[in-house]
């Protein structure tokens, strides 16, 4: 997920001279304690929001932001604090029910920030879906989009180019930790295709979603091991007693645009080891494991109104 300064279109979509961003982990929302990332902290600074950095000086109110829903106040107040001292003077800030945040705000994976506007002292505060913060530039500047969109040819990227997938990892890793019966619920294919999400647009690109809980349920379906070789060790997690694994979209998402069915299935997502994962994304001599991988899976895929020919497969990776 993002963490970043606002850009040109953020400022203008929000009417800010300065703001910063970032999103919020499933174990920041079940603390209700979330880190403040030194470039928001930086912002703050040198904005003044949090000049003083002290222990003492710990309430500090904001203004809504305009282009956010749920909130039932103009205004709320919210501690905004340093959390640990010198050398490291890290900051947190506190979002709960009692201060006025909605529950649907609380989810891991959405977008806050704050920002200044021109001759306001109150600085501003919101929170938007993960979905409603990619769009934001599109919708600041959304004709020269669709202007831009008109005169190119399709790109296809993937969704590591708009979401760390480190950080994605780390979201599945929250999952599976507040998970009771990970362990025990069983799991099986549906065997029916799903309907495709729209997809984001983002400037020029195209965006789809991969849903951390589908990932999950990949994983568990191949019992936490590598699929490309079941006896490929790795190390244990931390959050649970199991293997850990990593989620593969076999025929990568970037290709959506390609398939009526959704391709963020668990049919299409196969559990890899960290060295058979990045040997596909980097490495070279691919088919082999493709193949592999393919023929385990073309009946399901097939269930799941995914048709594609192993060639064909090799093809997306080259």
């Amino acid at each position: 997920m993002p963490t970043g300064r606002f850009t040109h279109q953020h400022k203008e979509y929000f009417n800010a001279i300065d703001g910063a961003y970032t999103s919020m982990t499933a174990e920041e929302v079940r603390k209700g304690t979330f880190n403040v990332k030194g470039i928001i902290k930086e912002m703050a600074v040198e904005n003044g929001i949090a000049s003083a950095l002290d222990r003492n000086v710990e309430a500090c109110e904001f203004n809504i932001s305009d282009k956010v829903t749920g909130f039932k106040e103009n205004r709320i107040t919210l501690i905004f604090k340093l959390s640990k001292p010198e050398p490291r003077l890290e900051m947190s800030i506190y979002f709960n029910l009692s201060a006025g945040v909605p529950a649907d705000k609380l989810t891991g994976g959405n977008v806050w920030f704050i920002y200044i506007k021109a001759n306001d002292t109150t600085p501003w505060i919101g929170i938007m879906t993960r979905e409603e913060w990619f769009n934001v530039a599109g919708e600041a500047d959304s004709e020269f989009t669709v202007d831009l969109l008109s005169k190119v040819s399709k790109k296809k990227i993937t969704k590591e180019d708009l979401i760390d997938e480190k950080e994605f990892f780390i979201e599945i890793d929250d999952i599976i930790q507040g998970f009771d019966d990970y362990l025990t619920e069983p799991f099986e294919y549906s065997g029916k295709p799903k309907v495709k999400e729209e997809p984001r647009i983002i400037g020029t690109r195209k965006a789809y979603k991969r849903d951390e809980k589908t990932s999950i349920r990949a994983l568990r379906k191949a019992v936490h091991k590598c699929e490309v070789d079941k006896t490929h060790k790795s190390f244990i997690r931390k959050s649970k007693n199991i293997p850990y694994m990593e989620p593969h979209h076999l025929i990568p998402i970037e290709n959506q645009d390609d398939f009526e069915n959704s391709l963020d299935v668990e049919e299409n997502i196969v559990s890899l080891c960290s060295n058979c994962h990045n040997h596909l994304h980097y490495g070279r001599d691919t088919d082999d494991v493709l193949e592999r991988l393919y023929n385990e899976r073309i009946k399901y895929l097939h269930a799941a109104g995914i048709d594609i020919s192993v060639d064909d497969l090799f093809d997306l990776y080259r």
